[in-house]
This record gives structure tokens, sequence and C-alpha cells, in this order.
């Protein structure tokens, strides 16, 4: 069976735990990997479960982690997930382009990302590298 979409649920809002980070990059391609990953822990996460937000530094980069206590995904999966064409769920709507774009910006922007195990649920990792102090921002 279909999911409905996230905003047609009744949904806990998400926590966030937040250190201030800075980083160069395109906003807007930026708030899309944050609108795809925050969608896609709301869509199959399930009824009830929670999203973490999280951001803080580590070094000189800064790091975002948006987590869900949900069914997580197989192991075998992880190294898959963000693949052109690759759907978990062959019922979602979509083509499995999102996180394949989500893994394309964070690519363009000189960073990482990574799908974590939670226990329970699934944690996606991003590393980016964080706007120096007095750099002026783009």
């Amino acid at each position: 069976h279909s999911r409905p979409p996230a905003q047609d649920r009744q949904l806990l809002p998400p926590t966030l735990l937040a250190e201030p980070v800075v980083v160069r990059g395109d906003r807007h391609l930026l708030a899309d990997v944050l609108g795809n990953l925050l969608d896609n822990a709301l869509k199959f996460g399930g009824a009830g479960a929670r999203v973490r937000l999280s951001t803080r530094m580590a070094g000189a980069n800064a790091l975002l982690a948006v987590q869900d206590d949900g069914p997580g995904i197989p192991v075998a999966e992880l190294e898959r997930i963000g693949t052109r064409f690759h759907r978990l769920h062959s019922d979602a709507p979509g083509h499995g382009l999102g996180l394949a774009s989500v893994r394309a910006i964070i690519a363009l922007h000189g960073g990482t990302i990574r799908f974590e195990q939670a226990h329970p649920g699934l944690r996606v990792q991003i590393e980016l590298p964080a706007l120096v102090a007095g750099a002026p921002p783009v």
C-alpha cells in the first residue's frame, strides 16, 4: 500500500539539537537537501516516528544529521541508498532520484554523506566544510 504524504499524516514535531554552523554554498540546493532528508524521515519512519535534526562543529567541518526512530533499512541496502533509480519501497511515489540528488549536491559542496543504522531507525550524517570565521559568505 502507498504511504500518505508527510503533510497528510499526524506527526510529532521534529526535535532540533543545534549548535550554530555556517557553510559556504548554494542555500537553495542545501535547503533542498534538508527538505528531502526530513521528508524521507517523516514518510518512511512510520506513524508516530520521531525525527531529530542536529548540527554541530567537528574541527573545520559542519555536521548535520537527520535521524528517525522508525524501522530503518536493511544493512545490505546502506551502500545502495542514494544511487540513481534505486528505491527501497516500490510502492512509494517517486523515481529514486531524491537521495541521488542529495548525494550530488553534497559532493558539489565538497562534503560527504553517510547512511547509518540508528538502532532504531536511520541516521543520515552530512559533513561539509565550515565557513572560516571572517570569510565573506557566498
